[in-house]
């Protein structure tokens, strides 16, 4: 046997005969495609009878290459050599069929826009951040870099990992605008994370974990808790996505990213209330955190799941009511209560003492007064009533409120001042 340079085995390339003519646009039958390719020393063959030259009624063809051709690997290479042989001046141009039907956006971007909308009328400003970060930055944020999935050829020394929440990407850039003279504002981002706690997908690459992140800052604030600014502008955006938050404590650090940064002191996880669904965490960060980033004492935020979000939204029963035509009230309450009892239960007790009541009705913190070593604290909420029947007498709204403080007083032992 001949020996030459470069020889290698013979190994073939099979396709339908009609895939040529539907990647060409052409009509050739597969004696045309089988004598086009016979020309140039490929061996054809179809499915009937393969060990023939000529090709019969097969719908299947097998190409072999002569041994110099290493550059015919897949059935494109064949599908252009047929038509650089056959003529691409020869193949009729045609425009393909296409719908002009306008594309509905699906559920997810359609809350999407929703969540960007009701941030952006709450005071907030969008930002768009590098999915990539330095694992100093997950260091800082009191993440875990084994945690990340790390690059092995990154864009940049600064790129390494992979970020595993949103919150960091957000802190990193709060002490430059306040160095820029913003002293109070507040940033969020809808966008993706890759924790490597997510596994990977069938494709083989890092699970995507879609979050909404938010962080209020404000460098002149001396008194108040950052905390309720930023719960107040996740109680908007649940309220304009149709949704009911309840707030549980953290009784330990939770140890997973989505928390890391938090406090857990001065946190809580968020649930849907209708639909019991977890959504995420809000609160404020803590001190290493605080300290590492350079963020003032007044900086809190929340994180919270897109997905999550999405599946709370569509289990909601429609429970529309029209605006009143009568104008509502708002009554406020100072509560006495020792400083180990945390806000959502005594907003809980208040809630449960509104829970029968025919009027529309909301209640609102406004403040918390705790004298430095005292054991008590004052908590003022404020109820808001509107009936859709009538205005309401001063009587009306005043047997309501004194309801409201003869149930927290009986329930939790609180004292009204």
């Amino acid at each position: 046997a001949e020996s030459y340079p470069g020889q290698q085995n013979a190994y073939s390339v099979s396709m339908p005969y009609q895939k040529v003519n539907d990647v060409l646009g052409l009509n050739l039958t597969p004696q045309e495609i089988a004598a086009i390719m016979q020309n140039v020393e490929f061996t054809v063959t179809d499915d009937k009878d393969a060990a023939s030259i000529g090709i019969k009624s097969g719908n299947v063809l097998s190409f072999t290459p002569p041994y110099w051709r290493a550059d015919i690997h897949i059935a494109e290479d064949v599908i252009e050599e047929i038509g650089r042989l056959y003529g691409f001046d020869a193949i009729t141009p045609t425009l393909p069929h296409r719908d002009f039907t306008a594309v509905r956006p699906s559920h997810f971007d359609a809350l999407r826009s929703d969540i960007r909308k009701a941030l952006s009328r709450a005071g907030a400003n969008e930002v768009l951040t590098y999915s990539f970060v330095h694992g100093d930055l997950l260091i800082k944020a009191g993440q875990k870099t084994e945690d990340s999935y790390r690059l092995v050829n990154s864009l940049s020394p600064e790129l390494q990992y992979y970020r595993q929440t949103i919150t960091p990407s957000l802190l990193s850039i709060i002490h430059g605008n306040i160095k820029q003279g913003y002293d109070h504002f507040a940033v969020y981002e809808v966008n993706k994370a890759h924790p490597k706690q997510h596994g990977m997908t069938n494709e083989n690459v890092p699970a995507e974990v879609d979050m909404v992140a938010l962080t209020v800052a404000n460098k002149k604030s001396q008194q108040g808790a950052a905390y309720y600014e930023a719960k107040r502008m996740l109680e908007y955006l649940a309220k304009m996505l149709g949704l009911e938050l309840v707030y549980s404590p953290l009784e330990a650090d939770p140890n997973y990213p989505v928390a890391a940064p938090f406090e857990h002191r001065r946190a809580a996880l968020v649930t849907d209330k209708k639909t019991n669904t977890m959504l995420g965490i809000v609160g404020e960060y803590k001190r290493s955190v605080v300290k590492a980033f350079k963020l003032p004492d007044y900086t809190a935020g929340f994180e919270i799941g897109s997905i999550p979000v999405l599946e709370a939204v569509q289990r909601l029963t429609s429970d529309y009511r029209s605006v009143s035509r009568y104008p509502g009230t708002e009554r406020d309450i100072c509560f006495q209560v020792p400083v180990t009892m945390s806000f959502q239960k005594l907003n809980d007790a208040a809630w449960a003492a509104l829970k029968n009541s025919p009027l529309e009705t909301s209640v609102e913190p406004v403040d918390i007064y705790q004298p430095e070593g005292a054991t008590t604290k004052n908590v003022t909420l404020r109820i808001s009533l509107t009936s859709h029947k009538k205005t309401l007498t001063g009587d009306e709204v005043t047997n309501v409120i004194n309801s409201v403080a003869a149930h927290v007083t009986s329930e939790l032992g609180a004292a009204v001042i």
